[in-house]
């Protein structure tokens, strides 16, 4: 699907299975425009009561740093929600690797130079999409909703259902 209910965004994993319809004898009221609206309403029901979820992107983070750095790099690395897989010593620097949401790295190149005096060294690479932790859920959607122009609040599955 390339719309879901929540912020008409991209879907995944979503089947769907028509078991039986009644069309319209008419061949003018069988076409798309009048299949697709009804069935997009009822799928759109469905997705809501089953409950949905946001996966975000995110990225691979190697951040090489020298050894009086690392609690610096840490605490901004930990202020944008990644997770840290490993961090390990070689010579006289830290390597930490760790998984980052994409929406938390707006700035970070500035901030990571300045939180280090400018001795950090990083690559990003692309990781994947992970679901978005449950509290952070509403408040994206809204977001999205907001920077399309849609009204902030989602709709109830029943309003698909007229």
């Amino acid at each position: 699907m390339n719309e879901g209910p929540l912020a008409k965004e991209k879907c995944q994993g979503v089947m769907v299975e028509l078991d039986d319809a009644f069309l319209h004898e008419d061949s003018i009221h069988r076409g798309p425009a009048q299949i697709l609206p009804c069935i997009t309403r009822g799928i759109y029901a469905c997705m809501l009561q089953a409950g949905t979820s946001l996966f975000e992107p995110k990225q691979l983070l190697t951040v090489t740093v020298p050894e009086d750095q690392m609690g610096s790099a840490s605490r901004e690395l930990g202020g944008r929600r990644v997770q840290i897989t490993e961090m390990r010593q070689e010579g006289d620097s830290s390597i930490i690797i760790g998984k980052a949401p994409v929406k938390e790295l707006i700035g970070f190149s500035s901030a990571m130079r300045g939180a280090t005096q400018g001795k950090a060294v990083w690559t990003g690479e692309y990781y994947g999409y992970e679901l978005l932790p449950r509290e952070l859920q509403a408040n994206t959607v809204k977001e999205i909703r907001k920077r399309k122009g849609m009204p902030e609040e989602v709709k109830s599955w029943q309003f698909f259902l007229e």
